[in-house]
């Protein structure tokens, strides 16, 4: 005689693991037509891109000089895109892998079959940071591939390559990392929204707005300093994550290059700063989002 499984020990073998629930997520998310035309834009979007950048006649100079000033105005132009529209790709995805699971109702089956309310939030930004790892890797290697197209379509030589110092390659690795922690700041942050608001609409629209909130909101902190004469107004606009993030890589790296920044803060800030700013705001996001779905029971 076969002896029968306990139903308990049944019961937990039928949850689902965490890569099992990671898997889930990310097979979610592929099948959303949404994710496939964010990606189609990002794409074209770039392309255009290094084609108003070919079309320069400084890049055609820089070029023929050898000059790194190619490769910082590529750095400049096309990793301020992928950070800026990337990060709103990510943003996106974050409030619909959440604000769904609310909508529709499908969270209240998945905790049914036993799985835990942190373990789920958990496991969706797992997820979400492998799609920014992807999308991080994949956005780099295709801009360093129209670079390369950009080069040759001017006359270059992949020999400007050796020719640039080290020094160069050490800044554009500088910008990367910075792109790194606005994507990782900027899930945790819709994360959070979308956790608290339990809907997709409000995770959506919160998240979204979040930034521009930020950097519309630092012109009138501008303004009341103007009328008060009150320092800290401006002071205020140092911990605000939107220009923090906005000016983080001019902060990092020399001040002798020219990097494009929207909506800084009103007062100056170093490069240890915006670091500092950047992970209290993670690390905020991060406990806010856990503590309120690990005390709030989930009704609807």
């Amino acid at each position: 005689m076969v002896a029968k499984a306990p139903a308990s020990s049944l019961a937990r073998s039928a949850r689902p693991s965490f890569l099992g629930l990671i898997q889930g997520e990310l097979i979610k998310l592929s099948r959303q037509w949404l994710t496939w035309f964010m990606v189609l834009c990002l794409v074209a979007g770039t392309i255009l891109l290094h084609f108003i950048i070919a079309s320069n006649n400084s890049t055609h100079t820089n070029i023929a000089n050898s000059s790194p000033q190619f490769f910082y105005s590529e750095m400049n132009m096309t990793l301020f895109v992928l950070r800026v529209f990337g990060g709103i790709f990510l943003m996106i995805l974050t409030g619909l892998m959440i604000g769904m699971e609310y909508q529709n109702g499908t969270i209240r089956i998945i905790l049914a079959r036993g799985v835990g309310r942190v373990q789920l939030l958990l496991a969706k930004l797992t997820a979400m940071l492998v799609v920014g790892i992807e999308l991080f890797v994949a956005g780099v290697l295709f801009n360093a591939l129209l670079a390369l197209v950009t080069l040759y379509s001017q006359g270059g030589s992949i020999s400007i390559i050796d020719k640039m110092p080290a020094e160069v390659w050490n800044n554009i690795g500088i910008y990367l990392y910075t792109v790194a922690i606005s994507f990782a700041v900027t899930i945790l942050m819709t994360a959070t929204v979308s956790v608290l608001g339990r809907s997709l609409a409000f995770g959506m629209s919160v998240a979204l707005a979040w930034f521009a909130v930020d950097n519309i909101g630092s012109l009138f902190l501008y303004l009341a300093h103007g009328f008060t004469k009150q320092q800290f107004f401006l002071d205020v606009t140092a911990y605000l994550l939107g220009p923090i993030l906005n000016v983080m890589p001019k902060a990092l790296l020399p001040k002798s290059l020219d990097i494009t920044v929207t909506f800084s803060p009103f007062v100056k800030v170093d490069g240890p700063h915006t670091l500092w700013v950047a992970l209290a705001y993670g690390v905020a996001f991060l406990a806010i989002s856990i503590g309120v779905i690990w005390k709030r029971d989930v009704h609807e």
